[in-house]
């Protein structure tokens, strides 16, 4: 004797042949979209100020590590003018300042200008790059 269908199969046969319902699969997709929008966000909020015209200038033709630093003094330089209006953006700053590592610029920056001593067109830019404004 054949078994009958539930009608349920019918409608749902992935279910059905599977024994899992289409929603793993959404929450699947769901958990990577997440995944990756956050990992593209860490990735966009990383890039922004190596991007602007103004660092760029100051960067070009610059060693990997200059570039890096002149980078991280242009963002600490940006959060350092931000103004804490809340809570919210209070832990927004202090969360961009702990990731551009902002506490260490000092000492990097002594640790860059003993390693180029000498190199005018390196201790130039960043000297520069002390004075942007963002």
């Amino acid at each position: 004797m054949e078994r009958q269908a539930s009608g349920y199969a019918e409608l749902n046969p992935r279910r059905a042949a599977t024994g899992r319902g289409a929603t793993t699969g959404k929450v699947r997709w769901l958990v990577l979209l997440a995944f990756f929008a956050i990992a593209v966000s860490d990735g966009a909020f990383a890039s922004e100020f190596e991007n602007l015209p103004q660092v760029k200038e100051i960067t070009r033709g610059q060693p990997k590590d200059v570039v890096a630093f002149i980078e991280r003094v242009a963002e600490c330089n940006h959060w350092s003018g931000e103004e804490p209006f809340d809570k919210a953006r209070a832990e927004w700053i202090r969360k961009a300042v702990t990731k551009a590592r902002c506490g260490s610029l000092d000492s990097d920056e002594q640790a860059i200008e003993r390693k180029y001593k000498g190199n005018n067109k390196v201790l130039d830019a960043i000297a520069r790059a002390k004075k942007l404004e963002l």
